[in-house]
């Protein structure tokens, strides 16, 4: 008896848990048709589509808007980055946000946590920045001999690079280095304020 009583317990608690999240995605799916943000069945994608949706208020309200009109999130994540940089007392000598010593600084950090120490006793950023790459290679499928294919991801993220200068007609734009922003995403830096160094 006592075992069916815990296994019903057991049941009743996923049943729980399911109908709490049907329930998230329901309130979330009302949120997307009320506010127009892209409407979905799957948790993660509607998330993501209201933290999109809340970025491009947010650099719209700041004053950062892109040629259509809307909210331009790469503008206003530039601008979040430089802000803490400032924050973090990271200023070149034009009184400007110096966001290249400050990601600099962010990538030692999250290596030195992780635990890459190398025998001088110094930051190994060169084995870090290779374990991310290979982490991230592995995460989003790229996987040779079940370790992370660097280098097909590598040639990934240029095809990406170039897709993007062919869809903006080649113009004279400064790219996000996806590379530097997968280290950051890793090293489990706020998506907000993580690292893209151009």
């Amino acid at each position: 008896m006592g075992k069916r009583k815990l296994l019903k317990e057991s049941q009743n608690k996923t049943s729980k848990e399911l109908a709490k999240e049907r329930l998230e995605i329901r309130r979330l799916q009302f949120k997307a048709e009320k506010l127009g943000f892209k409407n979905s069945d799957n948790k993660e994608e509607l998330l993501s589509a209201y933290a999109g949706y809340r970025e491009e208020k947010s650099a719209k309200k700041a004053g950062l808007i892109d040629k259509e009109g809307n909210g331009d999130i790469k503008a206003y994540d530039k601008y979040l980055r430089k802000q803490t940089a400032k924050n973090a007392g990271f200023i070149d000598k034009d009184g400007e946000a110096d966001i290249k010593t400050y990601n600099k600084y962010t990538r030692k950090q999250a290596a030195k946590k992780a635990g890459f120490i190398g025998k001088d006793g110094d930051v190994d950023l060169k084995n870090y920045n290779k374990y991310i790459l290979e982490q991230t290679a592995k995460n989003v499928g790229f996987i040779y001999n079940g370790k992370g294919d660097i280098n097909a991801y590598k040639k990934h993220l240029r095809e990406q690079k170039i897709k993007k200068i062919e869809n903006d007609n080649c113009l004279n734009i400064n790219y996000l280095d996806m590379e530097e922003e997968s280290y950051l995403i890793l090293a489990g830096m706020s998506q907000e304020f993580s690292s893209k160094i151009i």
